[in-house]
């Protein structure tokens, strides 16, 4: 019976992939173009915790994660310090001055969410710092040791986190399939007014980590959604009166600005990323 309902999941999976391919909404891109929900980038000269751990596993597989680079910077008392997530992207040795503007939760854009449901309204918030402001608990929001940015120095998350990249990396060594994996990584896609375009990680963090890690230059990803910068003045901090034009655009650009080598670079006193390990 239970191979009677994996075979229809299958079809059903595939039949669902079909449509989503019909409508150019699976679609292969450079893994140059991904980055993750605060802008650390998968591209070649970019820097990603989650592909650093598994240049630390090469290195040193017997390194404890709190003394891996990955946990180091986790640990790092200016990324402790964030509280949203103008601070995030602006933990870099030359900041944009994002901190400057209105301030933003963790999970929350000036267009609304990361992912399509939340496209057009505000995101689930969340981190240590929403919650004494809101007095709720955002700590297992995405599952129990699975908020890895909530509060950064929690050691069983880092530990947690990194135990499942290295897992995932040793299985997608020997085989990845996506739909093994029930699909393929989505993103949603942000797009400047000259086509330029950054695809944001919804879901498969770690599988695009993996991949980048492994030298896999293109990748098929599932697109959840479009955010075009030049109709920002219809998102919906803007339209709330939350921030400007200007400023929202701003948040935007950031993606195509920065690609974490300049967060690393700020917790490891300057020391270019190739130095860092």
């Amino acid at each position: 019976m239970s191979v009677v309902r994996s075979a229809r999941g299958g079809t059903r999976l595939v039949v669902r992939h079909l449509g989503l391919a019909a409508r150019r909404r699976l679609v292969r891109i450079p893994m140059d173009r991904i980055t993750d929900e605060f802008a650390f980038s998968l591209s070649v000269g970019g820097w990603h915790p989650f592909v650093q751990a598994l240049r630390d596993h090469d290195r040193r597989p017997d390194l404890p994660p709190g003394e891996t680079l990955f946990g180091k910077f986790f640990l790092a008392p200016e990324v402790n310090a964030a509280r949203t997530l103008n601070d995030v992207l602006d933990l870099s040795t030359q900041p944009l001055g994002l901190g400057l503007l209105p301030p933003f939760w963790l999970g929350t854009y000036p267009w609304g969410g990361l992912s399509a449901g939340y496209i057009g309204r505000t995101g689930p918030a969340f981190g240590w710092a929403h919650d004494q402001a809101e007095g709720v608990d955002t700590a297992d929001l995405w599952g129990h040791g699975r908020t890895l940015w909530y509060r950064p120095d929690n050691r069983h998350t880092i530990g947690n986190e990194h135990r499942l990249t290295i897992e995932l990396y040793h299985s997608m060594r020997r085989q990845y399939s996506p739909l093994r994996a029930r699909g393929f990584p989505r993103v949603t896609v942000l797009e400047r007014p000259d086509g330029e375009q950054r695809a944001l990680i919804v879901d498969g963090h770690h599988r695009l980590a993996v991949l980048a890690h492994l030298g896999v230059r293109t990748v098929t990803v599932e697109i959840e959604a479009t955010v075009t910068m030049d109709r920002a003045e219809g998102w919906d901090h803007v339209r709330a009166g939350r921030c400007s034009v200007a400023e929202a655009q701003r948040f935007f650009d950031a993606f195509f600005t920065l690609d974490g080598s300049e967060r690393l670079a700020r917790v490891m006193g300057g020391r270019r990323v190739n130095d860092a390990g």
